[in-house]
Formats: structure tokens, sequence, C-alpha cells
């Protein structure tokens, strides 16, 4: 199932749980209790994939998340990208060894361009995708616990030197506040970058967010708490396809 505008419903996980972070904040967390089966499956309904992100593995390194997001693999009949914590080559190989469509690289992207090229040379760009999580103009890192001196546009052009086709951008600012994305941002540097495809991360709380984000000039949009909370209804998201 793949539309000309994708959506990818998130599912972030800490301590082998599904949660949600306010704006970033380990300490603004809500746990949903839903069986991932369910989530699974509702999601299959109406989306192009999963966007799976190990929260211990962007702030530590951690796998503890490693079990769960095997369960994702087996059970998901859409594909599934994976980001937090891939930093080095041995884990983008374990990642996609263990079937995920495409992986997100976050910091170390923002650290070091030349193994983002490396990447996208070795497993090709359908394969690699970058995450562009921003908190004030800047890329933050490590579980957006600390920002880059780069800006946004700095940073997308050197992911676009590098041979990267898609870029996820997230305003931190709206993350998970359900208060609609930030269409202006997102669309500027849709723009901006015509020959990368944006997908629109934050905020996202209504198919109007959607249709707006889409008219912007995005490919896609990722959202997590307004479907897990079940304010997009799966078939309103049918719907809008």
């Amino acid at each position: 199932m793949t539309s000309s505008f994708e959506l990818w419903p998130a599912l972030d996980l800490l301590g082998g749980r599904v949660v949600r972070l306010r704006q970033g904040d380990f300490s603004a967390i809500t746990t949903y209790d839903d069986p991932i089966e369910a989530l699974v499956t509702t999601a299959a309904r109406f989306a192009d994939g999963l966007h799976v992100v190990d929260l211990d593995g962007a702030r530590d390194g951690a796998t503890a998340n490693a079990p769960l997001i095997e369960r994702l693999v087996a059970l998901s009949p859409v594909p599934i990208e994976v980001g937090g914590g891939l930093r080095t080559e041995a884990d983008v190989a374990r990642a996609l060894g263990q079937g995920m469509a495409r992986v997100i690289l976050g910091s170390r992207a923002v650290e070091d361009p030349g193994f983002v090229r490396a990447m996208v040379e070795e497993y090709g760009p359908a394969r690699i995708v970058v995450g562009a999580d921003l908190r004030d103009g800047r890329p933050a890192v490590r579980g957006w616990t600390a920002s880059a001196a780069l800006t946004a546009d700095a940073f997308l052009q050197a992911m676009r030197e590098a041979g990267v086709e898609t870029v996820i951008v997230t305003d931190v600012a709206t993350d998970g506040m359900m208060e609609g994305p930030n269409t202006a941002l997102l669309g500027r540097l849709a723009s901006a970058f015509p020959d990368l495809r944006i997908i629109a991360s934050g905020g996202v709380a209504s198919v109007a967010d959607l249709d707006a984000l889409r008219a912007a000039g995005t490919a896609g949009a990722v959202f997590g708490r307004a479907w897990l909370d079940g304010v997009l209804a799966p078939d309103d998201l049918i719907a809008f396809r």
C-alpha cells in the first residue's frame, strides 16, 4: 500500500513498552498498554509503513527494545523503518538484516555526513533515511538531549550531497503536543530542497493537518499520539488516502 502522500504511524519504544514523549522530554511520558498485535493490525489498515523509534537506543545506545522490535517485524504486514541508536555500520547491517525496510540515521548523520554517504553507497538511498530533528532551527542529537551547531538548511544540504533521498523532519517544539505541525517550516524546507522527499513529523492531530502538509509539498507524515489516542481514526485516514 503506497500512496503519493505516505502515512507512517509511529511507535516509540522505551523499556520494552510503547510510549509517547512531549517535545522529546523523557520526564513527560505517556505509556500505552495496547497489545502490540492490536496496534499493528490497526495501523495496517491505512499505513504505508510503521515508524519505530528505539528511545533507549537514541538516548543511551542501549538495545533494550530489540525483542519487541523483532516481534513487530514478525507481525507487521507493512514495511517498518527504525531509528534510535544506529551509530555504526554494524548497527545498520543488523537492523536491515532483521527485516527492516529502511533505517533512520539521526545523531550519527549530524556528526558524520561521510558515514551517511558510505551507508547510502552500500545499501542504496531507498533503505537509508535521515532524521532531522529540529529544535530552534538546529538538529537535536543524542535523544534530543543536545543540539548541533549547524543550521537545518546546512544539514539538509549535507545530506543531499551524501546521496540521501528521504529526510524525516521533526519539529521538536510541536512533537507530541497535538497542536498542529509547523507547516511553515516544513513547507519552506520542501520548497528549498525539491530533490529531497521531506516527510513531516510532529504535531499532527487531524486530517486537516495532513491536508495542509500535503499542500505544503511534503511527501508524507509521521504521527504517533494522534492515532494512539484515537484522535485520528483509521476510517478517517483511509478516507484521506
